[in-house]
């Protein structure tokens, strides 16, 4: 199976060898710290990721990551691994993407590897002090060979 990123410039009609389609629209949101959504490409989903075993992790995520979450996972990372970790984008999805894409590399099981990704999050998001109502992390990640999705509230 091979397994291609499709944009909206895409003629769906010339592939033939399209035998899954896996697809996402949603509204962007913007984190309650900012006033402005950066729409970019960057920020798009499907996101994709190089793993070490040379297959493509797609991953999409409905929901959202609290911001605290976010902005301190990020700090704990730094931009070095960041970039390791293939995030070009600001969207807390990405970031999702790019960790769970991190525990594939070590594993190469995508279903452990979505269950470590939602631990993590979910590390994050209940310190002693949160009274947030926390993260929703509906996610569907394929590595082009299996599929796993995930409806899960923190």
């Amino acid at each position: 199976m091979h397994h291609t990123l499709l944009r909206t410039d895409d003629n769906l009609e010339d592939d033939e060898d399209i035998k899954v389609l896996f697809a996402h629209v949603r509204a962007a949101t913007p984190p309650s710290d900012v006033d402005e959504i950066d729409v970019n490409i960057d920020n798009s989903h499907p996101f994709q990721f190089n793993a070490e075993n040379g297959r493509v992790i797609t991953f999409m995520h409905n929901g959202g990551v609290v911001n605290k979450v976010d902005r301190e996972l990020r700090a704990e990372l730094g931009p070095e691994k960041l970039q390791q970790l293939q995030i070009s984008g600001n969207t807390d999805s990405e970031l999702a993407g790019g960790i769970l894409a991190e525990f594939y590399n070590s594993d190469e099981n995508l279903e452990n590897s979505l269950i470590s990704t939602l631990e993590r999050l979910h590390a994050f998001d209940t310190p002693q002090d949160c009274t947030c109502s926390g993260s929703s992390l509906n996610i569907a990640v394929t590595d082009g060979f299996d599929f796993v999705a995930s409806r899960y509230v923190v």
